[in-house]
């Protein structure tokens, strides 16, 4: 596989302390075809619950979405707030002609100001073909937000599709990441 190239810009704009609107914008080579890829997302704090709201499209590039929806629907749990569970999903439609659904879990623990963990699970249905795939996630966050953080996350499970060019298609296959 051809080496990868890409440059993302990534901007926030943040209306009170409860909503904020991220923006993001990704020039990417991937497999010798170009693309151009742009994301909005709105995340809102209601005290004791929490909303996400993302779509995203491109230009072009076989590995890209013509686009992609996202909502998610979180809860922080009483007495402390510092547990937060969240359930939500995504469709996708790619321009190989496949869709993706998936459903997804997530868990957020705020142990200090400084130490966030998450950990998640995706189920995901893929057509055609059925394909289905299951993928478990987990973050560690260090340090404070707008100041300097380092984050570590690992990632493991199958995946229903991955496309490698326009005629060749993986399909329900292990895949792991740690960044």
């Amino acid at each position: 596989i051809s080496p990868w190239k890409g440059a993302v810009v990534r901007t926030q704009f943040v209306r009170g302390p409860r909503m904020i609107w991220h923006g993001e914008a990704v020039a990417e080579h991937r497999f010798g075809e170009p693309s151009f890829a742009y994301k909005l997302q709105h995340s809102a704090d209601f005290g004791s619950w929490i909303t996400r709201v993302a779509g995203r499209t491109s230009n072009g590039g076989f590995y890209n979405p013509k686009f992609r929806v996202d909502a998610m629907l979180g809860r922080k749990l009483p007495p402390s707030k510092k547990l937060v569970l969240m359930v939500g999903g995504f469709y996708r439609e790619v321009r190989d002609g496949h869709q993706d659904m998936a459903g997804i879990v997530e868990t957020q623990l705020y142990l200090t100001r400084w130490l966030i963990m998450q950990g998640s699970a995706r189920y995901q249905i893929s057509n055609p073909g059925n394909a289905t795939s299951m993928y478990y996630d987990a973050a560690i966050t260090l340090g404070r937000p707008q100041k300097a953080t380092v984050v570590l996350h690992a990632a493991s499970g199958t995946e229903a599709y991955q496309i490698i060019d326009p005629l060749v298609i993986y399909t329900n296959f292990d895949s792991m990441m740690a960044r």
